[in-house]
């Protein structure tokens, strides 16, 4: 004897559901009571149980709308016994209505309410989406629910997403965007589990780094900075590529107190810190950190995934490469270069061209004494 699975009635407004997926593969052997199934109207989501014992026989698409009614497949008392007389459609019109958008129908007003991307998700998990993956994508970040960025879109802040900023540059980076009036610090993402759940200037740290692409993509933010100052550079550098070959789009954080100068050209993900000085014709590239006082003169070329310790000073047309790291206090003197990949000590005076992957450290001329001692 084989019995039939039907589309069960799970609201008396609803006349269809979602059929979301089977819980057990075609042809297994199920047990009375085993849930083989998840349909979801618009309020809820069940499981429909198998009613007998036996083996299973699939016909539902996940995905496809359905009729309350209508066969979803059936358990037979043999394998390959032929059901298809059984699995016609209980309603006069033929087969079921097949809604081919990859997501169910309560997953999108779910998302709608979050202001989870429902499409992007589907694309990224590559199956269809159930109110649970909204829900879970929805607690990836802060929603989306301000009045005023929901009717002025076009003339909000720019919400921008710190990565790494739990700690160390991260309260600097986001005592800047506080004191600017066209972007607004919206979450932190840090590696720490520690600092999750907690806040950072009153900015909530949501997760780990590897979920900045979904919360662009689902919405929740306009850009990303890298706040990863203490990090190895190299660290940096790779964050800012992985996320740039996605389409992820940086920013630049600049304090108001910074002064940037005439034909000064600026790259992407760069943050430029307190009372920082950027001269005429002077260009820098991406992911570079110029922390406070840092002066950068006339016609000097900065290239990318630097970090400037605070005072270091670059004096008229130098050229820097890449991954670069100053200490504190650093002078550069006019017309040098300095290599890839070279770290200068704090306290240096730069007079010579720095070969790539060099180590440059000032010569120690004193002596401490106690003052017992004299």
């Amino acid at each position: 004897m084989s019995a039939v699975i039907r589309v069960p009635m799970v609201s008396t407004n609803e006349d269809h559901v979602a059929f979301v997926a089977w819980r057990r593969t075609p042809g297994e052997f199920v047990t009375r009571g085993d849930p083989i199934c998840t349909v979801e109207s618009t309020k809820a989501s069940i499981e429909v149980e198998a009613e007998c014992s036996g083996y299973l026989a699939c016909v539902a698409t996940p995905g496809s709308r359905v009729r309350v009614g209508d066969p979803l497949g059936a358990i037979t008392d043999g394998e390959r016994e032929d059901v298809s007389a059984l699995l016609r459609p209980a309603h006069s019109g033929g087969t079921p209505a097949v809604d081919s958008r990859p997501w169910t129908q309560k997953a999108a007003l779910v998302a709608a309410r979050l202001g989870v991307d429902v499409e992007a998700l589907a694309r990224q998990l590559g199956r269809t989406v159930s109110e649970a993956d909204v829900r879970a994508a929805g607690t990836q970040g802060p929603s989306n629910g301000d009045l005023l960025d929901e009717q002025h879109v076009s003339s909000r802040p720019e919400r921008v997403l710190l990565l790494g900023g739990a700690a160390g540059a991260g309260a600097i980076a986001l005592d800047a965007l506080s004191r600017q009036p066209r972007q607004r610090a919206v979450a932190v993402l840090d590696n720490n589990p520690a600092t999750h759940g907690r806040t950072v200037m009153g900015v909530p740290v949501v997760g780990p780094t590897d979920q900045a692409e979904r919360m662009w993509r689902n919405g929740l933010c306009d850009s990303v900075i890298i706040a990863l100052v203490g990090a190895p550079i190299a660290d940096r550098m790779a964050l800012f590529e992985r996320l740039s070959a996605v389409g992820v789009p940086f920013t630049n954080v600049i304090d108001p107190t910074a002064d940037i100068r005439s034909y000064a050209t600026i790259g992407q993900g760069n943050l430029i810190m307190a009372h920082a000085f950027i001269a005429a014709c002077a260009s820098i590239g991406d992911n570079n950190f110029l922390a406070s006082h840092s002066s950068v003169e006339h016609h000097s070329r900065i290239g990318s995934h630097c970090s400037f310790g605070p005072r270091t000073t670059v004096t008229g047309a130098v050229t820097i490469g890449d991954r670069v790291k100053f200490g504190a206090g650093v002078i550069v003197e006019p017309y040098l270069t300095i290599g890839d990949d070279a770290l200068v000590a704090s306290g240096c005076v730069v007079t010579a061209d720095v070969a790539p992957a060099t180590v440059l450290k000032a010569r120690v001329g004193h002596v401490a004494h106690s003052r017992e001692d004299r």
